[in-house]
């Protein structure tokens, strides 16, 4: 397993890779709002290049905007025989977001990493 941090005040995003199962874990603490774009967008680059299953841990996220939603959609679609799954709890207004837009029957949501990560290895 290894793992990166990339911080501003706003939002810290923490990519982790696990061999067992093999995926990417992005955890976001903080705001996914406009001053934190490039952040989000180099993750899940990193990712998409991967071609890994993927868990985004929205635990410690407070605010998720457009991007961050663009971006798991982008994700979805650039490996369709991928899984990518969120951890949980998701804050009130990004849940409202995923409700809304109809993306949260896309992504299975998970109270824990390990329960998401237990998920893959099925």
């Amino acid at each position: 397993m290894s793992s990166t941090a990339a911080e501003n005040p706003d939002l810290e995003v923490v990519t982790t890779w696990h061999d067992t199962p093999p995926a990417y874990v992005i955890a976001l603490r903080g705001d996914a709002e406009p001053l934190t774009h490039d952040r989000l967008e180099d993750a899940f680059a990193q990712v998409r290049r991967s071609r890994l299953d993927l868990v985004v841990d929205l635990s410690e996220t407070a605010f998720g905007d457009e991007l961050l939603l663009g971006l798991l959609l982008a994700a979805r679609g650039a490996a369709p025989s991928h899984t990518v799954v969120l951890v949980g709890p998701i804050c009130e207004s990004f849940q409202r977001r995923l409700d809304v837009t109809g993306a949260a029957r896309i992504f299975a949501a998970y109270g824990s990493r390990v329960a998401a990560l237990d998920r893959l290895a099925r």
